[in-house]
């Protein structure tokens, strides 16, 4: 009885939760990561960092005409005010098809390596800016999800990724980088299953979240406009849509509250189609990968990890 009481001592643990739950209307990833980076070196030394403490104040961000697009979009997603917008209810529909479901992925930055490599072998055109690790994730991500619901090379209907991305750095001035609300734009990437499927479908893939992340830089404040072409396709899109978020340098596993560094981040995205959120993994040099698909999950990891072989 004593050796099992022993035992039992020996093999106790105790398992803290913290649960948060966040609205993009209030911060983006870069915002709650800082947020709760804060939050724990607070509880860690029971004082606030000096220089983290967060600032919430949308009027840092200086944007012309901001009263006026504040109304186009609130007109855009609640158009009969004082009614507002009906909820959609989850789906309860039994076909495993339409059932979305959840699957945590780490990636080793050797294997996004290998990535890389395949995108510069493939390309038909010089590569002048390495494929960066979220470029070469993204795109194999893609085609995986595409192959997973049975895309091929004969398939020419669009297929949409969608992704945000943070403006912080890219606004005139540039945001204080305590700043811990929303300030994220949108990114279209279009494609097809013969571009997907294709010989150098990595690299092609690539090269066209590149250039759209690339043109998006350039006018950060530019897709913002609710008039904009892009949210009709957003909105009416009815090919296999697919989102990526998050960051491969989201340091989910840093936050110390005083108990070590977590054992485990789950993140539960609300998405209303295929995505991914990416955030630096546990193990050092990793990338872990929250995948949320309506179906096809198995098929999906089996593309997606052939797509690592050397």
């Amino acid at each position: 009885m004593c050796q099992a009481m022993k035992l039992f001592k020996s093999v106790f643990l105790i398992l803290i939760n913290v649960g948060i739950a966040s609205h993009h209307a209030v911060m983006d990833g870069r915002g709650l990561w800082q947020f709760i980076d804060c939050w724990a070196k607070t509880c860690h030394d029971g004082a606030v960092p000096s220089g983290l403490s967060p600032v919430h104040d949308r009027a840092v961000i200086a944007i012309p005409h901001k009263e006026e697009m504040k109304k186009r979009i609130l007109k855009f997603f609640a158009p009969n005010l004082p009614n507002l917008p009906k909820v959609n209810k989850p789906s309860s529909d039994p076909n495993p098809d339409h059932i979305q479901s959840t699957r945590f992925l780490t990636v080793h930055l050797s294997s996004v390596q290998l990535l890389k490599q395949r995108i510069v072998g493939e390309a038909t055109v010089p590569i002048s800016t390495p494929p960066t690790t979220f470029e070469a994730l993204a795109a194999q991500f893609w085609i995986a999800v595409a192959r997973a619901k049975g895309l091929t090379s004969e398939d020419i209907t669009p297929t949409l990724l969608t992704m945000p991305m943070d403006c912080r750095a890219l606004l005139d001035p540039p945001i204080i980088t305590t700043y811990t609300g929303n300030c994220v734009r949108s990114i279209f990437v279009e494609s097809n299953g013969t571009s997907l499927m294709a010989s150098d479908g990595l690299s092609n893939t690539r090269a066209k979240i590149a250039e759209a992340i690339s043109i998006a830089k350039k006018k950060p404040i530019g897709g913002t406009n609710m008039n904009d072409p892009a949210q009709d396709i957003m909105r009416s899109f009815k090919g296999l849509k697919v989102h990526i978020a998050g960051s491969p340098r989201f340091v989910a596993y840093e936050a110390d509250f005083g108990w070590g560094k977590p054992h485990l981040h789950v993140r539960v995205p609300n998405l209303k189609f295929d995505g991914v959120y990416m955030n630096v993994g546990r193990e050092e040099g990793t990338v872990q990968l929250t995948v949320v698909l309506q179906g096809g999950m198995d098929e999906f990891v089996r593309a997606f990890e052939e797509g690592f072989q050397p």
